[in-house]
């Protein structure tokens, strides 16, 4: 069998994995498309030149598609942010930096240095950090009681 028709075979099952989804799984995919998208646009333009079409273009995804994810491109920025704030909590809230305050910091600059990119691109679209990470206050609580005193 030559290269190319393993290729297209491959291609041909992704394309059936992802006919195969159920509607979260259809909708998560639509929404990280999305995601992705505005990420690579905003390392490309300032975040207030890029547009739902430039969005939509880039992602794949259909007007339509975008509009029962999101509202606005603000509203895809935001849910990146809480995701990534999501992470660090997450990470952040195990028991075992109760007793190494010392590994908490260092996991957490670890995961900021990881995902530097990301966070440059936050703080370069020029969004309030109270906007991107609203909904965030069960979260943010919980880190504040586990942080290291």
């Amino acid at each position: 069998m030559s290269e190319q028709n393993k290729n297209e075979q491959e291609r041909e099952a992704k394309k059936k994995n992802i006919l195969r989804m159920s509607n979260a799984e259809s909708n998560r995919f639509t929404r990280e498309c999305i995601q992705t998208a505005l990420i690579y646009l905003m390392n490309e333009m300032p975040f207030d030149k890029i547009t739902i079409t430039s969005i939509i273009n880039r992602s794949g995804v259909s007007r339509g598609a975008f509009y029962r994810n999101y509202s606005c491109k603000e509203d895809v920025l935001q849910e990146v942010g809480r995701q990534i704030y999501g992470v660090i909590a997450a990470v952040l809230t195990e028991q075992k930096y109760l007793t190494d305050p010392r590994q908490w910091y260092l996991d957490c600059f670890t995961y900021i240095q990881e995902n530097a990119e990301y966070f440059r691109l936050l703080i370069q679209a020029k969004m309030p950090p109270d906007f991107i990470f609203q909904n965030s206050l069960d979260t943010e609580n919980k880190v504040k009681k586990m942080t290291p005193q």
